[in-house]
């Protein structure tokens, strides 16, 4: 219970955050999901190997998110709970990559073991990045700019309601958890065919919901897309959008063509 409702508290400080005034607030949508795709396209291109190097790129989302106004330690706790799923792609390298890289004292470091840290920071850094982004953007406002980009309304659209809806599967769990502890009388622990039959009924309760809201939307003339936003409600390009984007994408290519770590170190 207290996850769940943690989780919606955490889908309502995203779009708190992104409400107040900060300096990353005032920089173009555009801009951001700019930066945000070359972000990503740098940091996962580089080499699996090249550890200190991917370390570096933690400086874009730790600046990024002082520049946001947002706490960057209560980012780093939420981006931890993709370790478990990239550990799980990332585990049999060690058992096949033996390959020696350095000692630590008598230890020998494969880089097999080197590859399963860079796969997991690459995806802690992923969740990072998109939480820059969404947290001081919203989320309405980073699908418009994907949109404005050249994503088709279609999948814009698709994007948006599936993070729009997320809520939706939460207070249907919610609910059922209510019912459930209603007629419980305290039990704690439940037999696994009780746990079946609740996600069963939570999936079926949530494309019912669903439907009814796709009926309505459709009664209001929602036609599948999200429609295209005519060009005197487009936000305005500013210079400080152009020096922002510069900026930040000359800087992660620099990081990753030229090796600084090496420089540096």
């Amino acid at each position: 219970a207290d996850r769940l409702m943690q989780a919606l508290c955490a889908l309502d400080e995203v779009e708190r955050t992104a409400r107040r005034r900060s300096p990353l607030k005032q920089i173009d949508a555009r801009a951001k999901a700019i930066v945000t795709i070359v972000f990503l396209c740098t940091m996962l291109s580089m080499p699996i190997d090249r550890l200190s190097e991917l370390m570096l790129f933690t400086i874009y989302p730790l600046l990024a998110a002082r520049m946001g106004g947002m706490n960057y330690a209560a980012m780093v706790r939420n981006s931890l709970l993709v370790v478990p799923f990239a550990a799980l792609i990332a585990l049999p390298n060690i058992f096949y990559d033996r390959v020696p890289m350095f000692l630590v004292g008598e230890l020998v470091i494969t880089r097999g073991w080197i590859s399963l840290v860079s796969i997991i920071l690459r995806g802690v850094l992923s969740v990072q990045a998109v939480m820059v982004w969404i947290g001081s953007t919203g989320t309405y406002q980073s699908v418009r700019a994907l949109q404005q980009l050249g994503m088709p309304s279609l999948f814009a659209s698709q994007i948006f309601l599936t993070m729009r809806y997320i809520r939706l599967i939460i207070d249907q769990a919610l609910q059922m958890r209510r019912a459930r502890d209603a007629r419980s009388f305290g039990r704690q622990s439940y037999p696994l065919r009780l746990w079946a039959r609740l996600v069963g009924e939570l999936l079926l309760r949530s494309v019912k919901r669903g439907e009814a809201i796709g009926y309505a939307m459709e009664a209001r003339g929602f036609e599948s897309s999200m429609p295209a936003i005519a060009l005197h409600y487009q936000d305005r390009w500013r210079r400080r959008d152009t020096l922002y984007t510069i900026l930040c994408s000359t800087t992660l290519i620099l990081i990753r063509i030229l090796h600084l770590s090496e420089r540096i170190f």
